[in-house]
């Protein structure tokens, strides 16, 4: 620190109060969607003992009393907040703090949600009145850029009606170039399609500002090599930026189901063939995950297969719980360890600061291999197989082009 600016809030330290902040806000989406203990909730208060469910569906804007608690925790762990043996004031004040910013979360979430019933009140209006909804009458706009690489981007722009400042958001031509072509095959009107793309790449980016590593994707190679062995045809968390297979769930309908998403993995129930699956890394998400597998191959008497990729975690209670629930239809388990592979970011949709392509987290990957005795008996996996999903995963680190 030091100089004008300075501070203990100035710097790396500032750097990692703002990361950690991040990984907490990130969690938290999530876990407000279906729980910590990854159980997913209904949305009708009456189902939580009159607690409130989401209202929007990216503040956190759940009432319920077993996310502030989770919330609490999260604050405690992240800054090494610790009661004193005998004392419990840590723990009340970290309580109170997470209590208040799921008020004012919940808050946010409502005004929002009021303001759009506004914005739609006023187009449903001009619509009466003969006023045509489109890109340019919204105010969104559409130029390309080639930067000093000589890498073409596009930057879509939004002038807001009685706003001095624009609106804008970013993204490679190649990335724009496919989102057109989702557009187009899912038989959307052409004359909104600049700013469903605004709208799903704000989405995006705004659970991506300080955590880059957000939405991480397999390599390509290991996704082009689960297709070409196993006939991997869906993946069940992806999003319209990073899927590599046509087929996807995501987490937000309202903005990806206009780019080919068959919506939340949770409303997804397939009877039958492969899926890939790479959940969000909080303890919520993975236990979510493996309740859900779990209940879909033991519903389905045809051939299933889920290739699950996630950190290697503490199994606490609540993780183990949820990983019996698939644990019996476990058929393989390979790990890559720490230093020897590495995740597609979460932004590679545009240019970063670092311009990094790869991520490579600190802990070792597990890919969980699960299948119904029918899926087992169609799709074979062999030790070949097993050591090519490492080196797959290994390649960005020997190849960083590929």
């Amino acid at each position: 620190g030091g100089g004008a600016g300075g501070g203990p809030y100035s710097g790396a330290y500032h750097f990692h109060e703002r990361k950690a902040a991040w990984d907490i806000f990130n969690k938290w989406v999530f876990v407000s969607k279906h729980g910590p203990d990854g159980v997913r909730e209904g949305a009708s208060d009456d189902d939580h003992g009159g607690e409130l469910g989401p209202v929007d569906p990216v503040f956190p804007s759940s009432g319920r009393s077993s996310t502030t608690k989770w919330l609490a925790d999260q604050l405690c762990t992240a800054y090494g907040l610790r009661d004193k043996a005998g004392g419990g004031g840590v723990s009340k004040v970290a309580a109170r703090l997470a209590s208040s910013l799921a008020k004012e979360c919940r808050s946010c979430a409502e005004e929002v949600t009021e303001h759009a019933a506004r914005v739609a009140e006023r187009w449903a209006l001009r619509l009466r009145n003969g006023r045509e909804l489109s890109d340019s009458t919204i105010g969104i706009s559409c130029s390309e850029q080639v930067g000093e690489d000589g890498e073409a981007s596009v930057k879509l722009t939004w002038r807001v009606e009685g706003e001095a400042a624009d609106h804008s958001v970013e993204l490679w031509k190649e990335h724009y170039e496919s989102l057109l072509g989702d557009y187009e095959t899912s038989g959307h009107p052409s004359s909104l399609v600049l700013t469903r793309i605004f709208v799903m790449v704000c989405r995006y980016d705004s659970l991506s500002e300080d955590k880059s590593a957000y939405q991480a994707a397999l390599p390509r190679r290991m996704l082009q090599l689960l297709q070409n062995e196993i006939g991997i045809s869906h993946e069940v968390y992806a999003s319209p930026l990073n899927r590599f297979l046509p087929s996807f769930c995501s987490a937000f309908d309202d903005t990806d189901r206009y780019f080919g998403s068959s919506g939340s993995f949770y409303d997804f129930f397939p009877r039958t063939g492969c899926f890939q699956a790479n959940p969000p890394f909080d303890n919520s998400s993975v236990q979510a995950c493996f309740r859900h597998i779990g209940h879909l191959l033991s519903s389905s008497a045809e051939p299933l297969c889920f290739v699950v990729v996630v950190p290697a975690m503490d199994f606490n209670s609540s993780l183990t719980g949820a990983f019996s629930c698939c644990q019996s239809f476990s058929r393989r388990t390979v790990v890559a360890k720490a230093g020897e592979h590495a995740y597609l970011m979460g932004l590679q949709h545009r240019r970063t600061g670092g311009g990094e392509r790869y991520w490579q987290p600190e802990k070792a990957s597990v890919i969980y291999i699960f299948q119904n005795d029918e899926g087992a008996h169609q799709w074979p996996i062999s030790d070949t197989l097993a050591g090519q999903l490492q080196e797959a995963f290994r390649e960005p680190l020997t190849h960083p082009s590929a």
